[in-house]
């Protein structure tokens, strides 16, 4: 039998909510990360930036009603 600990190898990425795009963009660029990707928002769906340093990839998502601060 295989155990889930054998098959884990990391952590893609974390998705991040907020409220506040871009300052959070300039705040994780002010850490060093890059934004690497960004999808713009349409009807259904929130902007999305993929932000990376070295080997942390993160996921800003813009939720207006749901983030707390940046």
């Amino acid at each position: 039998m295989t155990n889930i600990k054998d098959k884990i190898t990391g952590l893609q990425h974390v998705g991040i909510p907020t409220q506040r795009l871009q300052g959070s963009i300039d705040f994780y660029e002010s850490l060093g990360f890059e934004c690497i990707h960004s999808v713009e928002s349409g009807a259904d769906h929130p902007t999305v930036v993929f932000m990376q340093l070295n080997a942390l990839m993160i996921e800003l998502y813009e939720e207006p009603s749901e983030a707390k601060g940046a």
